[in-house]
Order: structure tokens, then sequence, then C-alpha cells
């Protein structure tokens, strides 16, 4: 990507983004502002990051190095906008996440470390990838004691791989009794993945052009 590009894309990138995000950022900045960082050297982060999202923000408020957050984003000319100008750990998501999950996973096993925060900020609704990604995070005990674990799921917004069991989210079922279920399942599988404490809904409305959109932010504290 050019410079030419990456200046038009951080300049406008704020004001852009405060007008289509100011209802999401009253829910997640207070739940971001409520993450514990009891040793910021020590404390890691995986995120889906956005140009000008509070998400760093935040973490730096709170010590958190840069070099202690890892980023994955798919489009490919805004990974390496990103890894240019963020200065995190990003991955390019070139095929799916759960496979970016469990590079991070392995890495992370390496370093003998867990995270305190992942914040996988999600649009459509939860399908069979989503689902792969959570068992992935459980079953790897990616989340350190007292992690937490937030999910963005868009509430009325379509995906052409939404398995038919998870199509009711967009009218009935909360999502947490979808992040539950695969906890459960999880911890059937293996008795050793620790249980949530507690696991809470936030629900906020972004519009994109003509359309109005509601998502629901789920939080999952360890």
């Amino acid at each position: 990507m050019s410079s030419r590009r990456e200046d038009r894309l951080f300049k406008l990138g704020p004001a852009a983004r405060h007008r289509r995000c100011a209802g999401k950022d009253a829910v997640t900045v207070p739940v971001l502002e409520s993450v514990v960082v009891r040793s910021p050297k020590t404390f890691y982060a995986l995120l889906m990051p956005c140009y000008s999202g509070p998400e760093l923000e935040v973490l730096a408020r709170k010590g958190v190095p840069k070099s202690n957050i890892w980023g994955i984003e798919k489009d490919l000319a805004t990974f390496r906008c990103m890894r240019r100008r963020l200065g995190i750990n990003m991955l390019h998501d070139a095929l799916s996440s759960d496979k970016s999950i469990v590079h991070v996973a392995s890495i992370m096993a390496e370093m003998g470390a867990r995270f305190g925060l992942i914040y996988l900020d999600y649009f459509g609704q939860p399908h069979a990838e989503h689902v792969r990604v959570l068992r992935h995070i459980f079953l790897r005990k990616m989340l350190a004691e007292s992690g937490i674990l937030l999910l963005t799921f868009g509430k009325n917004r379509s995906h052409r791989y939404v398995a038919r069991i998870n199509q009711k989210l967009s009218t009935s079922v909360p999502v947490r009794h979808y992040v539950d279920t695969v906890l459960r399942q999880c911890r059937k599988k293996d008795p050793s993945v620790s249980p949530y404490k507690t696991l809470r809904e936030f629900r906020y409305k972004s519009r994109q052009g003509p359309s109005e959109h509601e998502y629901v932010l789920t939080e999952v504290k360890f």
C-alpha cells in the first residue's frame, strides 16, 4: 500500500469511525477500562484491532507494551497498513481466524504465557469458523487466570457460512447461550478447562450507510 493511501486511511479514519461507532464505543470502552492489568510487562492481549478504535489506547494507558499485543486482520491492504502504523504483532488472517488462533496459541505456549484479554470483533452471526475459534481458545487454555474474552457479533447481519443451527440467533437465542454451549462442550471433553465466573451481554447499534445494524458484545470473565 502506498504511503499516500495509508495517510488517507489514518487521517480520515478517526472522524469516519467516530460517526459510525459512537454507540459501540459507549459500550466497549467501559468494558475495556474494567480489564485489570496487575503486571503490564507480563500482560498479553489478542485483538482484531481497528484503525482508530479504543483498544490500543486503553491498553497503553494501563502500561501494556505494544510487543505484548497481537492483532489479526483479514484484508491484506489493511493488514500491511496496520503492521506499519500500529507497531503491534500483526497476523494476516488470509484463510480463517481459527488458523491464526492456532498459530498464536503455539507461539504463546512456547513462551509459557497466556492472554489476559482476547477481543474478537466479528461482524456477522456466529458460524462454524467461530465455533472452531472458541474451541481452540478454551481447549488450548489460551486465557490466563482472571482473563477476559470479548466477542462481538452482528445480530441482524448474515454470513454465507452461517450454520442452520445458529440462525435463531438473529431472532431469539442470546449469544451468551451460544458461548456457554461451546464452553460446556469443551469442559466435557477436557474437565481441566476453566469455567467462567461471569458472562454478560451488551447491545448497541451502528449505522453503515442507509442500514442500521444491532450488535451484541459478550463479555466472559474467567
